[in-house]
């Protein structure tokens, strides 16, 4: 990913990443609040989900270009770490694994890619070992914001409302 500017990108590039970029709007703005209506479970939310996997993966394409398939190996790498990661130290590690590992896992590993391309791309010694350790503790947060709650963004504001 040498080449940031969109100038230089070629017109599939440039497509790709427009696509994404509006499926992901349409998924956000549009699916699901129309499935919320609808829904009384986590799993109801099928086609905002799949619109997510699907710009997730254009936007991943768009943006990598011939590094996608290097992208893509990492996120499944990282999936699996953070399933393994919650499975072997949780009680009940095989079920949460699916349920906070997977969903962790993705999570780190696009942050870690971010990440990694605008802060860390510059470093010239100890550069694997400053990946490793970064990836490790953004891996370790998430797992621990998951764990630790799907409502934490709840318990904040309410917090800091009766705080007041």
């Amino acid at each position: 990913m040498k080449n940031i500017e969109i100038k230089k990108w070629p017109k599939k590039r440039k497509f790709t990443a427009i696509a994404g970029i509006m499926i992901l709007l349409i998924s956000v703005f549009i699916i699901y609040p129309i499935e919320m209506v609808k829904a009384n479970f986590v799993s109801d939310f099928v086609n905002t989900y799949l619109g997510l996997a699907v710009a997730l993966l254009l936007l991943m394409l768009g943006l990598m270009g011939k590094y996608f398939v290097q992208g893509l190996s990492f996120m499944l790498i990282s999936t699996i770490f953070g399933f393994t990661l919650i499975a072997v130290s949780v009680e009940f590690g095989a079920i949460l694994g699916f349920i906070i590992g997977i969903p962790s896992g993705v999570i780190a590993g696009m942050l870690f890619l971010v990440i990694n391309f605008y802060f860390l791309k510059d470093v010239k010694r100890y550069r694997l070992p400053t990946q490793i350790i970064s990836y490790c503790i953004i891996l370790c947060i998430v797992s621990f914001l998951f764990y630790h709650g799907g409502d934490w963004i709840y318990d904040i504001t309410q917090y800091f409302n009766n705080k007041s």
